[in-house]
């Protein structure tokens, strides 16, 4: 059991110190590697959402002839794509 414990005072304080510091700074590096990943998704997800719900205004505007421009209707898709989805769903319901 000696044997294990050969070490300084001093020395136990930096290895303390050295492990306290090991421990903090891998969350926050974890963190700071995967942040632009999920904002990557975040912004993939949008995208498509938003895509997704221009085409389908496009479409219904088409079909029911309704009036409006498509520069509106990408704007509004991007700008707002689940109010846009909502709208969409409230016409076709009746």
């Amino acid at each position: 059991m000696e044997e294990l414990n050969t070490h300084t005072p001093t020395q136990r304080l930096f290895l303390l110190l050295l492990v306290s510091c090991l421990w903090l700074s891998l969350p926050l590096t974890l963190y700071l590697h995967l942040y632009p990943l999920s904002l990557a998704a975040v912004l993939a997800v949008w995208v498509i959402e938003a895509t997704v719900a221009f085409h389908l205004r496009r479409v219904v505007r088409r079909r029911y002839s309704i009036e409006g421009s498509e520069g509106g209707d990408c704007l509004m898709s991007f700008c707002f794509p689940a109010c846009v989805t909502a709208q969409i769903l409230r016409h076709l319901r009746g």
